[in-house]
């Protein structure tokens, strides 16, 4: 460590923030953003306060693991933020509550609907085709109904 220190002075810091948040980048896995973070608070430390290398990289050790454990709490609580389409990429639940036509008749619990512009397999009481159901819920990929 002293032999890079000696090598790039002052810049060490700044150099390891930079290949930490550009490997981010790269990686996209949200940790070593929090460990580029704290590799700049110790370059604008020792750029402000020039410490020992030896306490630099204690210092850096502690905020890495303070950064991580703060970092995790923050990205866990946003990552719970409520949606206004809180079903957007589970297109399946949308449907639930919304009244069909049945495109094949239920015969012995099972049949198929037309949503939109796709069949959709349904589970439910035996019912003629042309009938009307309400989607009550979701199984996999089946809909369940029961009929109006």
């Amino acid at each position: 460590m002293t032999e890079l220190m000696d090598l790039f002075g002052g810049w060490t810091w700044w150099i390891i923030a930079s290949v930490l948040l550009v490997s981010e980048l790269l990686i996209m896995s949200i940790f070593l953003v929090w460990l580029g973070l704290a590799a700049l608070t110790i370059g604008l430390l020792d750029l402000l306060v020039g410490m020992q290398w030896q306490a630099e990289t204690v210092l850096f050790v502690v905020l890495s693991v303070i950064y991580v454990f703060v970092g995790r709490r923050y990205m866990r609580t946003r990552a719970q933020d409520t949606t206004d389409q809180p079903h957007l990429n589970q297109r399946i639940n949308a449907f639930v509550g919304r009244t069909a036509t049945l495109h094949e008749a239920i015969v012995n619990g099972e049949g198929k609907v037309r949503i939109d512009d796709a069949l959709w397999r349904v589970s439910g009481e035996d019912a003629p085709a042309g009938a009307k159901v309400q989607i009550t819920g979701v199984s996999g990929m089946t809909l369940q109904t029961r009929a109006l």
